[in-house]
């Protein structure tokens, strides 16, 4: 459950984004996700903020004032989780993420990373959107892979 009421400055659709992603994509696996701004505790705090260039378009961490933690790696979980996107500062330098698949893109990786997911940089026939650079010109496509789909599979069923 993503929580999105935190919002500022996001580009148009950034965050809207992540629900339809989510919505689509996330069908595949054993996962529920889905866009709420009435949960007291989400699971995942999202906001999309120009924090200037400082070469990263999305962070994920757990905070100190977090509602709960447990498991254990690559499955530890944390509630209240916290994902920053900068797309904002791309798209106003840049214009990346102006269309609907470049923010997937973003929306894909960065979810997957508050599930577990890490970077993936294997050949390009087999990249998916875990492949270490989001932007389009290095090939990342707006989909996981099967591969990826086989550890959200194993993980939380």
């Amino acid at each position: 459950m993503y929580d999105t009421s935190y919002d500022t400055d996001n580009i148009p659709g950034m965050l809207s984004s992540l629900g339809r992603f989510a919505d689509f994509k996330y069908a595949d696996t054993v996962m529920n996700m889905y866009i709420t701004t009435v949960d007291p505790q989400p699971d995942v705090i999202a906001t999309d903020v120009n924090y200037g260039n400082n070469s990263l378009v999305g962070w994920v961490y757990c905070p100190a004032n977090n509602t709960g933690t447990g498991g254990s790696s690559p499955t530890r979980w944390c509630r209240g989780q916290r994902l920053k996107l900068n797309s904002y500062y791309y798209y106003s330098a840049y214009g990346y993420f102006d269309t609907e698949t470049q923010r997937r893109r973003v929306a894909c990786h960065e979810l997957g990373h508050t599930i577990g997911l890490r970077h993936r940089d294997p050949a390009p026939a087999d990249r998916g959107c875990m492949f270490t650079y989001v932007h389009e010109s290095y090939g990342a496509p707006a989909y996981i892979r099967g591969h990826d789909q086989n550890h959200i599979n194993d993980w939380y069923s």
